[in-house]
Order: structure tokens, then sequence, then C-alpha cells
């Protein structure tokens, strides 16, 4: 009966740490809401052929030449841990679906491109593994411009057992305890 109570007790405990909340997570760019600074070229990052170069009180990022004469990059380099699994996410806002292409890229790898995409906001959640230094860009070709805003790096997560699950193991570790118990009594 003792084995059985501590493999509860056990069980409970481990249970009750699946409930603590988990800290937010960090986003390994700087500025990635462009909200430092009303300035041509956000703070943190790097910006090539925009005629549109400004950060807007959204916050967002304007993005593109308006005359469609050229593509406009948009890049930061941060640090991470080589080999860990990271996700991408951000949203852009496209004002003509003419002639226009939009693309996000690490260290030249292309994880989302498009071309004549609708106007109107669209938001991606990307994947990608980490090099130990890595160099997002963002690079755009348009008529007319794209905003760019909630941009975020982070470390993928693999999900956390639920309650239920955690206490059917539990569960299980007080059957094998009871079995072990049993068997050793008839020996």
């Amino acid at each position: 009966m003792k084995t059985i109570l501590i493999v509860l007790a056990f069980a409970g405990m481990f249970t009750r740490c699946a409930v603590v909340a988990h800290a937010s997570p960090i986003n390994f760019l700087v500025n990635g809401n462009f909200g430092a600074g009303n300035t041509k070229v956000p703070f943190g990052w790097t910006a090539t052929n925009n005629r549109y170069e400004s950060v807007a009180g959204g916050p967002s990022y304007y993005m593109g030449n308006g005359f469609g004469d050229g593509t406009t990059y948009l890049s930061q380099t941060f640090a991470d841990v080589a080999g860990k699994i990271y996700n991408l996410t951000f949203t852009f806002f496209s004002t003509d679906a003419n002639q226009n292409y939009f693309s996000a890229s690490v260290d030249g790898g292309v994880l989302f491109s498009g071309t004549n995409i609708a106007g109107g906001t669209s938001t991606e959640d990307l994947t990608f593994i980490g090099a130990g230094s890595d160099t997002l860009t963002f690079a755009s070709y348009a008529g007319g411009y794209f905003t760019l805003s909630n941009v975020a790096v982070i470390e993928s997560v693999p999900p956390m057992p639920e309650p239920g699950t955690l206490m059917l193991f539990g569960t299980g570790l007080a059957a094998i305890a009871t079995a072990t118990r049993r068997r050793r009594r008839k020996a």
C-alpha cells in the first residue's frame, strides 16, 4: 500500500508540473515589430533599393519602390542555435496584385514566395533549422508596395502533454508498482 501511495503522489506531482505556465517565447530578431523609432530604415535592419523606406505608425514597414523597376530588400542577421527548429512568422499587406512579387528567405533558402499576390493581408508561419547565425531577407517587387509587420523568429517548442495524458501515465505506473509488489509477496 505504501508503494502505491508513493507512486500516486509522484504521478500527482508530475501532473501539476504540466500545468505550470511557460514564459513567453523570445523573438531572436531586433525590432521585429518596427516600433523602434520612425526612421527610413528600421533599427536593426538593412534595406536596399527601397523608395518607400519608412516605418508606418501601425507599426509596420513600407516595402517596395512603387515603380516596379527593381527588387527591394529588407534583411537582418541574427544569432540562434545550430540544429534547432525555429518558426518565422510575419504579416504583410499587398496594395496591388498587378505585377508583384514577395518572398522571405533564410540564408538564401526561400521559405515563402508569391507573385501577383492579391491586395489584402496575409500572415505566414514558416519553419527552418538554425545554422548558428542566420540572415533573414524579405524581397519585394511591386508596382505598388507591401507593408510588413509582426516579424518574429522564435524557437519551435514541442507540445507539452496534456494533464490527462500525464495522469494516465501515472495510473500506469501505479499498476506496474502494484503488480511488482504482488509478485514479490508470492515469491
